[in-house]
């Protein structure tokens, strides 16, 4: 048992791992922890002093048949935003070193900002064709929770194509809880736990957009009012109606994938905002 709570320690302690000589080198070792069984090298980038260098992915991994980008990082919010064109720029460099090989990104911070989910997104759309070329986002705790499992599971009980295979769901990859029921229904569905977890997180989001949403119908109404656009409440209440009919016919027709770079779209803008 005690020697359970060791090995896990690094889980609570990722926040607090400094970012140029403790991050990469601990999420190395666990990685290597997780895949060495599954027959994939793992490499990082930088020194045991250092985090990798620019021009660099941060972490590696790789076998014949694939190559994984691991890039990590403690900014958060927009702070991000600049991690992605040198991440893009990391991927197509691997690609380009290794055209046999089907190449892939793990995208790792304390939380997906949601700038840095529309830019992952939109690239993986524009290589839909590709069987490759895809990045999957992770927030610390999720990531955290995925090689906890995979460390603690035999090569067979989560093989390395079921892994790989997670890049197919990338039209999923819409937020951080999202991509945790992504593992969810993909490899952990059998793990009541983080069922409950998924679940609660869903519960507090629906509680929140509504509470968002009162306060957003609350504040247009008055300002129909204000800039005397509809004065009436049957006027307003039309207006308000033509809002949801837009929004419905959106979602039947995008799912939860919102149409970001849509201009009028209803969807596209909450996502942007």
């Amino acid at each position: 048992m005690k020697k359970a709570v060791e090995n896990e320690r690094w889980l609570m302690e990722l926040n607090q791992l400094d970012a140029k000589t403790e991050l990469e080198q601990t999420l190395t070792t666990e990685l290597t922890k997780a895949l060495k069984k599954r027959g994939f090298t793992v490499k990082h980038n930088g020194t045991p002093t250092n985090c990798a260098p620019g021009g660099f992915p941060d972490i590696e991994f790789w076998d014949d048949h694939y190559q994984v980008n691991v890039e990590v990082t403690k900014t958060t919010k927009s702070s991000a935003d600049r991690e992605y064109l040198a991440i893009k720029d990391h991927l197509e460099k691997s690609k380009a070193s290794h055209p046999g090989r089907k190449c892939f990104v793990w995208y790792v911070s304390p939380e997906t900002h949601y700038r840095m989910v529309n830019a992952i997104r939109e690239f993986n759309v524009t290589n839909k064709a590709e069987a490759d070329l895809k990045m999957m986002p992770f927030a610390f705790s999720t990531f955290q929770l995925f090689l906890d499992k995979l460390i603690h599971s035999t090569k067979d009980e989560y093989t390395k194509e079921q892994i790989i295979g997670l890049f197919s769901n990338y039209l999923l990859f819409v937020d951080d809880e999202r991509v945790l029921k992504v593992l969810y229904d993909s490899l952990f569905s059998t793990d009541e736990t983080l069922k409950y977890l998924i679940e609660s997180k869903e519960q507090a989001k629906h509680q929140k957009t509504i509470e968002e949403l009162i306060s957003g119908l609350t504040k247009l109404e008055q300002d129909l009012r204000d800039y005397r656009i509809a004065l009436s409440t049957d006027a307003i209440k039309n207006v308000i109606l033509l809002v949801f009919i837009k929004l419905y016919e959106e979602k039947r027709e995008y799912g939860d994938v919102p149409p970001v770079n849509k201009a009028n779209s209803i969807l596209g803008f909450s996502a942007r905002i």
